[in-house]
């Protein structure tokens, strides 16, 4: 791999790295365009149509040969024209015509992904040609480095797989509590999605008639809680301490309510906390300062608090990503 590098300039090193992990997981690090970059493209978009199970228009794309063939409508590809090529006009059709390929209901080749197609047939669309031979330029770089190795590809399914179902599991353990608050709560508290786990609060329709006791009642979704809004209440730190709970918090708004300092201790504990207002409220350069850790944290609101200017550069100091609003 290290002579690799040296000896094809050509390749970015990003692009080497792609293809060094492998459609497989141990591509070559100089692969045969067609059977480790090509093929792999129509095995997952093309193949299901036009694969040894089932052949529309007669037509193979899972070998070369057959590839090359075509089927009914004659020729799969012309050596070195992709603007003739049969499986190029296909692709190239409007999303709407019913010779458009893939189908509009089946998944669709990404733009890097008709690129490279079209580059190896203007290149000669060699069965056995290797990528270095073929010169790639800066545009055929760029497409190969968005390519995602089947390996990592299939954790990528079985992740995202594996997160729809566990916000399943959230939403069915958190179903009944908030199907009872919302009785309680009319339209303030919901989940924040028909697919996902979280929940979401407001109290703008309560205001002063939400405080502390109102808050402890919420308890039960406090860790499916994403986003709660309680600007204007009577909450003050005493109902703040019940926020270590959510873990999942990631939008909190507490604007002109009668929080500390004490609260924003509890508040600092919050690992996916992305927003908070604090607008009105009674913190200071210290209180805030316990911030400091939050990494994710990407806007603060502040304006009208005991917090100043030293208060706030200090803060920056810590957090240089985060946008930290003092208001007009």
């Amino acid at each position: 791999m290290k002579a690799f590098l040296t000896s094809h300039r050509g390749l970015t090193r990003s692009v080497l790295l792609v293809l060094a992990a492998g459609t497989s997981g141990a591509m070559a690090a100089d692969p045969v365009v067609y059977s480790e970059i090509i093929a792999p493209i129509f095995e997952e978009k093309c193949a299901a149509c036009h694969g040894a199970e089932k052949q529309k228009g007669k037509f193979r794309m899972d070998d070369y040969e057959l590839l090359v063939k075509g089927g009914k409508e004659g020729e799969g590809l012309v050596h070195g024209k992709s603007a003739e090529s049969n499986i190029v006009i296909r692709i190239d059709l409007p999303m709407d015509d019913d010779e458009h390929m893939p189908p509009e209901d089946k998944k669709q080749l990404e733009p890097h992904e008709v690129r490279l197609i079209k580059w190896w047939i203007d290149s000669g669309a060699s069965k056995d040609a290797k990528l270095a031979s073929l010169n790639p330029g800066d545009d055929i770089n760029a497409a190969l480095s968005k390519i995602v190795p089947a390996d990592a590809r299939k954790k990528q399914e079985e992740a995202s797989a594996g997160e729809a179902k566990e916000a399943a599991s959230k939403r069915e353990s958190l179903k009944g509590e908030v199907a009872r608050l919302r009785k309680e709560f009319p339209a303030a508290l919901n989940f924040e999605s028909q697919s996902t786990g979280g929940v979401v609060f407001t109290a703008a329709s309560l205001r002063k008639e939400f405080g502390d006791d109102d808050l402890a009642k919420l308890a039960p979704v406090m860790p499916g809680m994403v986003s709660l809004d309680l600007s204007a209440c009577k909450v003050t730190d005493k109902g703040a301490a019940m926020l270590k709970d959510a873990a999942e918090l990631k939008i909190l708004r507490l604007s002109e309510t009668g929080v500390t300092d004490a609260a924003v201790g509890v508040i600092a504990t919050l690992p996916k906390l992305e927003s908070l207002n604090l607008y009105g409220t009674q913190v200071t350069n210290a209180g805030i300062l316990k911030l400091a850790g939050r990494a994710n944290l990407k806007r603060l609101y502040l304006w009208q608090t005991k917090v100043d200017a030293a208060g706030i550069q200090a803060l920056k100091a810590k957090l240089p990503g985060c946008e930290i609003v003092m208001g007009m």
